[in-house]
């Protein structure tokens, strides 16, 4: 992410990992660490690969994207633009975001790495911010267009190329989440008059799936989604107003589950939080957030 210190004291300058030996917590560095924003993190080949906005990596300028191999950074080709995810897909390794190809190429937005280069896949034109596998396609979901029509999410493959779904999502995806070996998209309010902020793929059609209730300051946005089967949550900068205030001033909710039928949603399966969620992971049957956090549940 953007940050100078892991738990606090430890130097790490934008990019750290954890251990955890029973319940202690051991945060590490990868060297020196970068110098500017990781948006997305994949291990490819055996080698750490962080992307984002970065110029620099360990003592090694690089053009947004390095790769760490145990003691070392490398320069891993050159982006002209910011890179928001990466993928592993058939043994290859793929970037989204909203980017050029250094030498040429304007608006591409995904590419391959062959190894020495990145490759540019021409087809859509605006910002990709997730890319995830399923069913042996790669799905990319963003704020973007395909044959100048606006989609928001599109599936791809190594044999067919693009393939558009037989319907557009209206608001901005973020992010991709599997739950019964569905999918759905989570999204950014972008359309003022659409709350639906959740869909799932029924074949090749996205329907809505859930219509958001609550506030934001700013836009809307379930910016991350998380299985802890089964609970199924959604994490982003929404809250509801409450009265009388609470020390959290404007109950701020930022996570809560999305309902699945058939399956029973409980109170313990979600959290409090003051401020914008950008990520969530499984980790050891425990679920880690990550964004702008002072307060969890009044703590």
């Amino acid at each position: 992410g953007e940050f100078k210190y892991a738990d606090s004291s430890l130097p790490a300058n934008n990019i750290a990992y954890i251990t955890q030996a029973s319940a202690t917590y051991t945060w590490h560095t990868l060297g020196a660490g970068v110098k500017g924003t990781v948006k997305a993190i994949q291990v490819f080949n055996g080698q750490v690969f962080a992307a984002g906005n970065i110029d620099s990596a360990g003592d090694t300028k690089v053009e947004n994207v390095a790769y760490w191999d145990g003691s070392a950074w490398y320069k891993a080709g050159c982006i002209n633009g910011a890179i928001n995810d990466l993928v592993v897909y058939h043994n290859n390794l793929y970037a989204t975001g909203s980017f050029g190809m250094c030498g040429g190429g304007t608006n591409i937005n995904f590419a391959k790495w062959d190894g020495i280069n990145w490759v540019a896949i021409p087809g859509i034109s605006g910002n990709v911010n997730t890319v995830e596998v399923y069913h042996g396609d790669l799905l990319l979901g963003g704020n973007f267009s395909y044959n100048s029509n606006s989609v928001n999410a599109i599936s791809w493959n190594d044999v067919t190329g693009f393939n558009a779904f037989s319907n557009a999502i209206q608001n901005e995806v973020n992010d991709f989440e599997l739950y019964d070996d569905s999918v759905f998209a989570f999204c950014s309010q972008t359309i003022a008059t659409d709350s639906m902020l959740v869909h799932k793929l029924y074949g090749n059609e996205w329907r809505g799936h859930y219509k958001s209730k609550f506030y934001a300051n700013g836009t809307q946005s379930f910016k991350a989604a998380c299985v802890n089967y089964p609970a199924f949550l959604a994490a982003g900068n929404f809250h509801t107003p409450v009265w009388p205030p609470t020390p959290m001033s404007t109950s701020y909710f930022n996570c809560r589950p999305i309902p699945v039928p058939g399956h029973m949603q409980y109170a313990y399966d979600y959290f409090n939080i003051d401020s914008t969620i950008n990520k969530m992971v499984l980790f050891n049957v425990n679920i880690i957030i990550g964004g702008v956090i002072l307060f969890s549940n009044g703590i």
